[in-house]
Order: structure tokens, then C-alpha cells, then sequence
């Protein structure tokens, strides 16, 4: 018994051996490889011990020692209410033009940082670069951004002739003003010390080179802002927006990013001889009707028309509710042609609460004019300025006048007489007379 607890014990002793051997094994070639990579020239991770003014010290394997000096951890801090220069005018470098000042950030002890080797100090001690490394690593970064088309994120920190330079994580690119809005900016201001999102559109490595354009995000956004609009639009809506553009073809309208198309017959009922909106005009509209892409080959995104009169009153179904047909109008001829004769109204017949006949005068505003063809007027035609009576027996849609006959009321009026004479008691004989005398 004895002799299996004392076998037990020693196994447990060289396992507990063998594991510290492995671990102990396992830092030797991890040191090794840190090391190893250093030599070559590779970005490895190591362990900051500590700072000093002069610069950071890292242990890097082995039982060595690295180190960074100070100026690797210097950066450029924005200099605060420094007025932003103007993109428009030449910009002249110097010292106190210069719109930033140096601010230093050492490591803390226990972090880890990207290093890579630079050389030797005069003391045998390996010198390393921390902002070499960094400088790699964004690089690396960068290029894959660009190889992917993916968006990457930048710092505005100076405005250049010609353009902006953009900081995305410790590399420099170009931003040009024509690629930094929708329309070129000028004015520094407006982007200075802002974080934007870019598009990388050229990049030359061997030159550190780099290109970024701020309109491709900004159009992508505006498309897909587009796409959600039109998918929720649908016949019949109604819509704010502002007309961006006026043109024969008819007014652009812009629906929060989205254009449609106001064709002229959708604008005003009836023709008008004046523009009634220009540019810049915001208003309600009705959407008229909406074309899918798959549905017309000559517009692969799609299509929709509005309208503007479609929300206001369509003066004929006034007119024809208010002029109904067989409804007697009296007006004043203002033309007369070989098609006929128009006059303006100046009264009409209505029919009153118990169904009889009520004279109504017209109210001031837009004349309601009336045409009676030449079809419709007896053989002595009215003259300019005579007062005329005609039955009503229509309304034209397009000019919105109402269509009479002055025959047919002539022809009324004359059964209207018949029909009181008969109604009349019939005149005395003279058997009458002379039975009345007996």
C-alpha cells in the first residue's frame, strides 16, 4: 500500500514537472519567434515594460529589449478657433500658417503596441519604430480596402489646393474638392476636422499614394434613400415636395431625394398661356401613376408621374353642377364667328326649393362664358353686346365653357306662349253677348 501511494506521488511530482518543462518550453520559442520576426523585419505585438521622456522601452524575447523614441508617439493636435483657410484662394505655407501643434501620447506599462525593427543604437540595444509599423499595418489595411471596395473612415485635417488631405488611420490621402460633395467645395470649413466616409479610388503603394472620394458614398446614400421612396410609393398618394426643374417637357419635383415628373397636361385644368411655378416652388402632389423597371426596357429605374390638378376642383364638374343640362342661362355676346357666338353669363335659372324656376345672378370673379355653335342659333344670328337667352346642353372639358343653344330656348319659349294663350278663357261670341242681354 505504501508503495503505490509513494508510485502515485512521484507520478503526480513529474507531471507537474513535464507540464512546467512544456510552458517554459512553449515562452523559449514564443520569445524565439518574437525575436525571429523582428530580425526580418516584421510587425510583431510586444509588451511596453516602460517610458521614459527619451522614448518607450519593450521587451522583445529572449531577455532583450527594444527601444522607441518619443518622437514616434507625437502626433498633430488642431489648434482650437483657428479660422479655416479658404480652398479658393492660393495657401502659403509656413510656420505660422501651420494648423496644427505637436502633442506627445506615451504607451502606458503592460500595453501592447506594434513594433518593427529600425537598426541599432550606439549603445547594442535594438532600436524599433512604432509609427513605421503603424504606418504598415493602416497600409495594409488600405489596400485591402481598396482591393475590396469597401468604405473606409478618415479625419479631415487640412485643406490643400485642390483639395483636402484625409487621415484614415495614420495614412494620408487625397480628397479633391470635386469628389468631396455632390458640387465641389471650396471653403475648407465646411469639412475641417470632420469625420467622413470615402470611397478608395486610386492607390499607388510604391508612390503612398492615395485617392478617396467622398461623392461616391454620398451618391451611393442618395440611391438607396431613392430606392426606399420608391417603394413606398404608390398611386394615388399624396406628396411634398419642391420643383427642381421647370422645362417643356414639364417640372421636376423632387420627393425627398427622389425626381418625378409632372407632365403639362397634369399641372392646370385647361391650357394657361403663363408659367404658374417656377424652381424651387414647394407644394402638395398626387401621385398619378408609377412604372416599375421590369415593366418598360426604356426606364430600368423605374418611373413616376404626379400631378397637381388632380388635387384641385375640375372647374367642368363645377360647371355642370351648377349649369346643368336644360338650365337657362342670359348673358351678353362678347364674339361672334362663322363657328358661333360666345357671350358671358350675367344670370341664370335655377330651380328653387319647391322646384320653380329662380332667377340667380353671377357672382363676381372669373366669367363663366357660354358658345352657342352656329348649328344652334336661329337665322338672325345676335350681334355683339345683345342680351341673349340660351338652354344649356353641355360643358367643354377642355375650355371649360359651357355649350348652349340659343334655338332651343327660342323654340321654349315660343311653347311656353302657346301653352299660356291656351291656357287662357276663350273670347266671347256675340250669341254671348246677346244671351246676356235677354
Amino acid at each position: 500500500m505504501e508503495d503505490k501511494m509513494q508510485h502515485d506521488s512521484v507520478g503526480a511530482e513529474s507531471k507537474e514537472d513535464w507540464e512546467a518543462r512544456r510552458e517554459m518550453e512553449a515562452l523559449f520559442a514564443q520569445e524565439e519567434g518574437l525575436s525571429k520576426k523582428i530580425s526580418s523585419r516584421e510587425i510583431v505585438w510586444a509588451n511596453v515594460i516602460s517610458a521614459t521622456p527619451e522614448g518607450v522601452w519593450v521587451d522583445i524575447g529572449e531577455k532583450r529589449e527594444g527601444f522607441i523614441p518619443a518622437s514616434d508617439f507625437t502626433f498633430s493636435a488642431p489648434k482650437k478657433n483657428l479660422k479655416s483657410p479658404d480652398l479658393s484662394k492660393k495657401q502659403h505655407k509656413g510656420p505660422k500658417d501651420s494648423a496644427a501643434s505637436l502633442a506627445i501620447e506615451m504607451p502606458k506599462s503592460g500595453e501592447k503596441i506594434a513594433v518593427l525593427y529600425a537598426g541599432k543604437r550606439s549603445d547594442g540595444t535594438t532600436l524599433l519604430s512604432h509609427r513605421k509599423a503603424k504606418m504598415e499595418l493602416s497600409w495594409e489595411g488600405v489596400a485591402k480596402s481598396f482591393r475590396e471596395h469597401s468604405r473606409v473612415s478618415g479625419k479631415v485635417v487640412s485643406g490643400i489646393k485642390g483639395g483636402f488631405l484625409v487621415d484614415i488611420s495614420g495614412v494620408t490621402a487625397f480628397l479633391p474638392t470635386s469628389l468631396a460633395d455632390f458640387r465641389p467645395v471650396f471653403n475648407a470649413e465646411t469639412l475641417l476636422n470632420k469625420t467622413i466616409e470615402c470611397y478608395i479610388i486610386d492607390l499607388n503603394e510604391s508612390d503612398k499614394r492615395v485617392v478617396v472620394s467622398r461623392k461616391a458614398i454620398l451618391e451611393e446614400q442618395a440611391a438607396q434613400r431613392r430606392a426606399k421612396i420608391f417603394s413606398e410609393i404608390e398611386a394615388g398618394q399624396v406628396r411634398f415636395g419642391r420643383i427642381s426643374k421647370t422645362a417643356v417637357e414639364g417640372l421636376t419635383i423632387d420627393i425627398g431625394g427622389f425626381k418625378g415628373l409632372i407632365r403639362p397636361e397634369d399641372i392646370a385644368w385647361g391650357e394657361t398661356s403663363t408659367p404658374l411655378y417656377k424652381r424651387g416652388d414647394k407644394l402638395r402632389v398626387k401621385v398619378v401613376s408609377k412604372i416599375l423597371p421590369e415593366t418598360d426596357p426604356n426606364k430600368p429605374e423605374g418611373a413616376v408621374y404626379f400631378g397637381i390638378k388632380q388635387l384641385l376642383p375640375n372647374p367642368a364638374e363645377l360647371l355642370r353642377k351648377k349649369y346643368p343640362t336644360g338650365a337657362i342661362v342670359i348673358g351678353t355676346v362678347i364674339s361672334i364667328d362663322s363657328s358661333g357666338a360666345a357671350f358671358k353669363v350675367i344670370s341664370s335659372q335655377v330651380k328653387g326649393d319647391r322646384q320653380k324656376p329662380v332667377a340667380e345672378k353671377v357672382k363676381k370673379g372669373s366669367p363663366v362664358v357660354a358658345f352657342c355653335p352656329a348649328s344652334q342659333m336661329d337665322e338672325e344670328a345676335p350681334k355683339v353686346g345683345d342680351e341673349v337667352g340660351a338652354l344649356v346642353s353641355g360643358v367643354d372639358a377642355k375650355t371649360f365653357r359651357l355649350l348652349v343653344s340659343i334655338k332651343r330656348y327660342n323654340e321654349k319659349q315660343e311653347r311656353a306662349r302657346v301653352a299660356q294663350y291656351l291656357k287662357a278663357p276663350s273670347p266671347l261670341t256675340l250669341g254671348d253677348i246677346l244671351s246676356t242681354e235677354e
